[in-house]
C-alpha cells in the first residue's frame, strides 16, 4: 500500500544519505610534486592517512627511479603512536632497484584503533639524476582492530630533479 510504499522510499533515501555522508580513507604521499636539484639530500616526503576510523595496523611499499632518486632515511609517522604503543617495522630499502619493501607499523595489545587524520611515516630521498621520479605507493594494507581491512584511496607522488646549472 502507500505507506509500504512511502517507507521504502524513505528507507531508501535514508540509507543513500548515510552512504553520501561516510568518509573514504585516503592515503596521499605529500608533497604530491616537488622540484629538487641533483645533490639535495633533503627531498622530505610524509605518507599521511585521512579520515580513518580504527587503524591498528599498516603496511606499505614504494617504488621510484632508483636512477634519479635513492630513499635516505624512512621514520614512523606520529598518527599510531597517539593511540597506544606501536611496533614499527622500517623495510627494506633497495636503492639499486627502486624499492621501499614492506615498512610496517601495528599497535600493541588489545586497544582501539587510530581515528582521524595524520602522518603514518616521513621519508627522505637524496637526487642523484636529472629526471621526473614517480614515487609509487603500493602493497598497501591497513587493519581495524578486529583485524578487518580498511579500504582505501592512494595518492602517490614524484619528484622532478634538475641538472645542475654549469
Amino acid at each position: 500500500s502507500f505507506r509500504v510504499l512511502a517507507f521504502s522510499v524513505m528507507a531508501f533515501l535514508f540509507s543513500f544519505g548515510m552512504v553520501a555522508q561516510s568518509h573514504a580513507t585516503v592515503l596521499t604521499l605529500t608533497p604530491i610534486s616537488t622540484v629538487a636539484s641533483v645533490g639535495d639530500t633533503t627531498i622530505n616526503y610524509d605518507l599521511i592517512v585521512s579520515d580513518v576510523a580504527d587503524l591498528y595496523g599498516y603496511q606499505f611499499s614504494l617504488q621510484f627511479d632508483p636512477t634519479l632518486v635513492n630513499i635516505s632515511g624512512l621514520a614512523e609517522g606520529f598518527a599510531l603512536s597517539t593511540a597506544g604503543t606501536t611496533f614499527f617495522v622500517p623495510g627494506a630499502f633497495d636503492n639499486v632497484n627502486g624499492f621501499l619493501q614492506l615498512t610496517g607499523d601495528t599497535l600493541i595489545g588489545p586497544i582501539s584503533g587510530f581515528s582521524g587524520s595524520g602522518v603514518l611515516a616521513s621519508l627522505s630521498f637524496t637526487a642523484i639524476g636529472a629526471g621526473i621520479s614517480d614515487i609509487s605507493v603500493n602493497d598497501v594494507l591497513m587493519l581495524d582492530s578486529s583485524f578487518s581491512e580498511i579500504t582505501s584511496t592512494v595518492n602517490s607522488a614524484a619528484i622532478e630533479v634538475l641538472a645542475n646549472a654549469v
